[in-house]
């Protein structure tokens, strides 16, 4: 008897959440327990979110192993914040993950995901940047890390610190091979734009122009120089690059009222 519920264990493995509960209820662990993660995988496959969240938690509540527990705190986390919308219940299952779990494969997951939902759901950008600095200076180096600092430096602009934020752009844009090079440079520009240093935004988004191939993103940076040179009087300049991207630039009617604009000033100024 010994020997087949050995042979059941070893052949079950690897399987997946549910094929380990399998296991451990052929090795005399919580008979019901397969039983009940079945249950609650099925309702969510049928829809029936709240359901399977109730299940996962009374699950928790007798306090499976911690291999177990893992992939509940998981998915629950998963439920709550692409079934039910609630992106705080699915940071505090992420937070419990982190705090219980010493697995680095998990501990990196969890960074991913709370900064996910703190930098995109919940626009907690200070929180985000905790996140993305846990997961840029992970070692080793992650496959992801290019990415994780382009985040850093957007959670830092956006959170207000624009000295921070412009360290880590400038680091990006030195190394040549870093994935977000080119895009750090646009929001260089933005930083100094956003802050009416038109001169520093100025050099940046005429560097990150003359390297951009899509013609959209061009004229977006475009039009944005072309306010700026409206405002520091330089009507040519404003009147040219407006009108270089007339057919790129996808609001059409907004383009042609600045150059109606810009040509009504000069006209009153003449």
């Amino acid at each position: 008897m010994r020997k087949k519920i050995d042979g059941l264990c070893i052949r079950l493995v690897g399987l997946g959440l549910f094929v380990v509960l399998v296991v451990l209820s052929s090795c005399n662990f919580m008979p019901d327990l397969h039983e009940e993660i079945f249950i609650a995988q099925k309702s969510a496959r049928d829809e029936n979110y709240q359901r399977s969240i109730k299940l996962y938690e009374d699950l928790l509540r007798k306090n499976p192993p911690i291999k177990i527990k893992e992939k509940i705190f998981f998915r629950l986390s998963e439920l709550y914040a692409f079934h039910v919308g609630d992106n705080l219940k699915a940071v505090r299952y992420l937070e419990q993950l982190r705090k219980e779990t010493e697995d680095p494969a998990w501990l990196v997951k969890v960074e991913e995901r709370l900064g996910e939902i703190r930098f995109v759901q919940l626009k907690d950008f200070k929180k985000a940047k905790d996140n993305y600095t846990n997961l840029v200076n992970f070692r080793p180096k992650l496959e992801r890390n290019d990415f994780y600092e382009f985040r850093l430096a957007q959670a830092y602009l956006e959170s207000g610190d624009l000295q921070g934020s412009l360290k880590i752009f400038r680091k990006i844009v030195d190394e040549k091979n870093h994935q977000y090079s080119l895009d750090a440079l646009y929001f260089i520009g933005l930083a100094y734009f956003q802050i009416a240093n038109w001169d520093q935004a100025l050099f940046f988004w005429q560097d990150y122009v003359a390297k951009e191939k899509s013609r959209e993103k061009i004229a977006e940076v475009k039009f944005f120089m072309g306010n700026i040179y409206e405002t520091k009087e330089k009507f040519d300049l404003a009147y040219e690059t407006y009108y270089s991207i007339i057919g790129d630039y996808p609001n059409t009617d907004v383009l042609k009222s600045r150059i109606k604009s810009l040509v009504d000033r000069v006209q009153k100024k003449s």
